[in-house]
């Protein structure tokens, strides 16, 4: 990891602590626009997560720490229930896959939940398949996240 990359992961993290101690606003309106920040800042969290697992999964990092897989790794170190870690790995290691959809991820147009959802779905399809179902499910994708706002 970068020196910098550190730095603003360190400052992130007391940002978080913060975050997390600070009263809810008195306000409904205030804590839905700040609820709807903070899940926005999550999914860029996420991605920049994923990208990372999916370095340490790429070349078996985990394993060479004495874990026996990347989900282990995740499970033990950053306290995640085995459901979700290995979620994550799905994740990352699909994504993979799915270059435009790792590409909308990374620059925030996709959501963690999509991307999640486009992994499960493609897990089980060899990688021309999984080329060949990327444009269809991000297009239903788009639809769904074009109907689900209140007019």
């Amino acid at each position: 990891m970068s020196s910098h990359s550190a730095g603003d992961i360190g400052h992130l993290r007391r940002i978080a602590d913060r975050l997390a101690g600070s009263p809810v606003p008195v306000v409904a309106a205030a804590a839905m626009a700040q609820a709807e920040e903070l899940y926005a800042a999550i999914d860029r969290l996420e991605a920049a997560a994923a990208a990372r697992v999916q370095a340490v999964d790429a070349v078996g990092e985990a394993r060479a720490d004495g874990y026996t897989s990347t989900t282990r790794w995740l499970r033990e170190s950053c306290r995640m229930r085995g459901s979700r870690a290995a979620e994550r790995v799905l994740v990352a290691r699909q994504l993979l896959r799915l270059p435009e959809a790792a590409a909308r991820f990374g620059a925030g147009s996709l959501g963690y939940c999509t991307a999640a959802v486009l992994a499960r779905v493609v897990r089980n399809l060899n990688d021309q398949d999984a080329g060949k179902a990327e444009p269809i499910l991000l297009d239903v994708a788009d639809d769904a996240a074009r109907t689900k706002r209140p007019s």
